[in-house]
């Protein structure tokens, strides 16, 4: 099956791109700045994911003259998700650092939480979307950003999307926002407290605690919240069974090779 997906991606463009690609079908992207009808003719696509903001009436016409099956990823309540892509990368000593941050859409209250942590001098990484601190890196690419994910020691995260992705790939966390995988912190010194507690803490009991939760949010992710899943329910609502099955199919292989 050819499917088109159009960029720019987001969380979820992005998701259902790598596992459709993983699950061996032939994955166009369209760039919306491509006239529709060079797509059309070029790609002859069996199906199109896509957004609301790029479905104009032009764009819907073409698809129906066509006769292309059009998918509007804003009609489906898509839960967040992990992406399981990154599962083969190691620790790398290059990348390695006590904490990291991945900068997506930082608001000015995040930012202090990042200034302060900087401030008291914690070893800190950061790369993503540009930020004016002085532990900024860069953009990277995504092969950067795994690298760092999988070197670090302790993670921070206000979002999640990004939470998600790094319980899946056993990355120990510390997140901004109430959830139940990880620690939260809603002020400064709970932070600063946690930081504190889990980069000097030698106590075995505390070691066991800390393994525990990391792969029990591992299990809690695998288990019915990674992109194979959000993408093999899309599969099956549109009447696709070989490419929902194929999902799941897939999703064990990558379980058996994280290991």
């Amino acid at each position: 099956m050819k499917i088109v997906i159009s960029h720019p991606f987001d969380n979820v463009s992005e998701g259902l791109a790598q596992v459709i690609s993983s699950i061996g079908e032939d994955l166009v992207i369209w760039n919306i700045n491509q006239p529709i009808y060079d797509l059309l003719e070029q790609s002859k696509p069996d199906l199109i994911f896509s957004r609301s903001q790029h479905l104009t009436n032009t764009v819907i016409n073409a698809i129906k003259e066509y006769k292309v099956q059009l998918v509007n990823l804003d009609e489906f309540n898509i839960e967040p998700a992990a992406n399981l892509t990154y599962h083969n990368v190691e620790h790398n000593r290059k990348y390695a650092t006590d904490i990291f941050y991945y900068s997506q859409n930082t608001s000015p209250e995040e930012m202090c939480y990042l200034q302060e942590i900087i401030n008291r001098q914690y070893q800190l990484k950061i790369i993503g979307n540009k930020l004016p601190l002085s532990n900024y890196l860069g953009m990277g690419n995504v092969n950067d950003t795994v690298k760092f994910m999988k070197s670090c020691k302790i993670a921070i995260t206000f979002d999640i999307w990004t939470l998600y992705t790094y319980a899946a790939n056993k990355v120990f966390c510390l997140v901004g926002f109430d959830n139940e995988l990880f620690p939260k912190f809603f002020k400064q010194d709970e932070l600063t407290r946690l930081l504190d507690f889990y980069l000097n803490t030698s106590d075995i009991v505390s070691i066991v605690t800390l393994d525990k939760e990391v792969k029990d949010s591992y299990n809690y992710i695998i288990s019915n919240n990674t992109f194979f899943h959000r993408v093999h329910d899309i599969f099956q609502k549109l009447g696709h069974i070989e490419q929902a099955d194929k999902c799941l199919t897939q999703l064990k292989k990558t379980i058996k090779q994280i290991g």
